[in-house]
């Protein structure tokens, strides 16, 4: 072991990744290169697939109309997928916080809808909507 590691015959790892995905890939029929073209589809896709999620880079507001949309186009679920995300990016966007807790509503979680409810009003206690949702919801 003493002068130095021996050099093993057959291809380095290294020469065959670049070989594997080069863009110089033989269009041949057989199995390996369909497996190769597949893969490389596959990562094509995935990569297409990571940014349809820029969503995460958005802030509140726009996060918020996204959700709006939906709800607007009667998504609900998805409407509250996107008003919980701006509430993660900004947890007093009261807008988010009343559109939620009506969607809560709507799904027949009233509690969580009457804490959404108080929670808007603990950060804007003059909040109309958020008054008289709420003053209906707990009269029940």
């Amino acid at each position: 072991m003493g002068k130095g590691k021996k050099e093993l015959i057959g291809v380095k790892i290294d020469d065959l990744l670049k070989k594997t995905f080069s863009e110089e890939i033989p269009s041949g029929k057989n199995e390996v290169s369909k497996k190769i073209s597949m893969l490389k589809k596959e990562l094509e896709d995935c990569k297409k697939s990571l940014e349809n999620f820029d969503f995460i880079k958005w802030e509140d507001k726009k996060l918020f109309e996204k959700g709006l949309k939906y709800d607007e186009e009667g998504d609900y679920p998805m409407a509250s997928f996107y008003y919980i995300l701006a509430l993660e990016k900004n947890p007093k966007n009261i807008k988010a916080i009343i559109n939620l807790a009506i969607l809560y509503y709507e799904f027949d979680i009233e509690k969580r809808a009457i804490e959404l409810f108080k929670k808007a009003l603990e950060l804007d206690p003059d909040n109309k909507i958020a008054k008289e949702n709420l003053k209906i919801l707990e009269e029940d």
